[in-house]
């Protein structure tokens, strides 16, 4: 061979891998390319990536695709703009906690606002007790803290929460409380809210019968027997919630509007025996599958009271514009 063709292909050989050398480092680096363009659009253009300039700071290079624009690109890519979500899991309930629905963007388009500041949001609520595993999956990432705040209030408050990244552990604080989550996703940080109401206890220790009252089981409603049969006085009142089983869990039963209760109080002493009167027609409307009723009860304990739920499972069936009940369990 002769030596000047031999001299191009050495030249063109190290060109060559020049030009993947920096190919590679702006690709796992996410550097501009050092050989390059600048272009008017906030990108670094190479011979085969192309590096987008974000607002916020970051570099982030891909391989040339011409459909790619910086703004898409830098979206794609921003976590805080993501919605993301995982499942929290209690015993055989099971709710979603996200960042969308506790994120309040203001109205001049800035930062992402936390939403515990403000009253007007949706949430579903994790009914647990003290000390009990809420289990997590589809988690982005690693946690590392868990905060909680007061419902009412919106307060930090100052309490230890223990954690893996598997499982949250329920602190021994009575009431309802907004848990923060706080991970690390691809280098960026990411918060996760759920609602939660703990109680001291779940309940089981309470003999409390709960029956379907035969022939009151509608789409809109039902009767339900209450029947006391601990060794202690039990109070209650008119609240209750409805969750719908799906795929192996309970999960809250959406409501077409907002639910309204008078809050007062009424007892249920030992060996007493009442009827519950149920319609959910205005907040859940006409029902058809497999629910439950979530009806909290309360004793005093000392000083304090302690809240417990009970539960009442129903299944509705619609045949030929008619309906009947398969089952009930309690």
């Amino acid at each position: 061979m002769k030596k000047g063709i031999k001299i191009t292909l050495i030249i063109i050989g190290v060109i060559v891998g020049i030009i993947l050398l920096d190919t590679i480092q702006a690709l796992v680096f996410n550097n501009n390319p050092i050989i390059g363009t600048q272009t008017k659009c906030r990108s670094k253009e190479g011979i085969f990536v192309t590096t987008y300039h974000c607002e916020n700071g970051k570099n982030i290079t891909k391989l040339k695709d011409s459909t790619c624009s910086t703004e898409t690109v830098c979206e794609e890519a921003d976590i805080s703009k993501m919605e993301h979500i995982i499942s929290v899991k209690s015993n055989d309930k099971i709710i979603d906690a996200n960042t969308g629905s506790f994120c309040y963007m203001n109205t001049s388009g800035g930062s992402c606002i936390d939403k515990i500041d403000f009253q007007d949001f949706t949430y579903d609520v994790m009914k647990s007790y003290y000390n009990n595993k809420l289990f997590v999956e589809n988690l982005d990432g690693t946690i590392k803290s868990i905060e909680l705040f007061d419902y009412s209030s919106k307060k930090f408050i100052d309490t230890k929460v223990e954690f893996t990244n598997e499982y949250i552990v329920t602190p021994s604080i009575s009431g309802p409380f907004i848990v923060k989550v706080n991970a690390t996703y691809q280098g960026n940080n990411i918060e996760y809210y759920f609602m939660i109401n703990i109680s001291k206890t779940n309940g089981d220790e309470i003999n409390l019968k709960i029956t379907l009252k035969e022939n009151s089981l509608s789409s809109v409603g039902l009767t339900m027997i209450v029947e006391n049969t601990s060794d202690r006085d039990l109070e209650y009142g008119n609240p209750y919630s409805i969750e719908k089983y799906e795929n192996g869990y309970w999960k809250s039963a959406p409501t077409i509007n907002d639910l309204y209760f008078t809050m007062p109080a009424f007892g249920l002493k030992k060996g007493e025996l009442k009827e519950l009167n149920i319609n959910w027609k205005y907040g859940y409307g006409n029902l058809k599958g497999k629910y439950r009723i979530v009806k909290d009860f309360s004793y005093k304990e000392n000083d304090d009271y302690v809240s417990f739920n009970k539960y009442l499972e129903f299944e509705i069936k619609w045949l030929e514009n008619s309906w009947f009940y398969e089952r009930s369990k309690y």
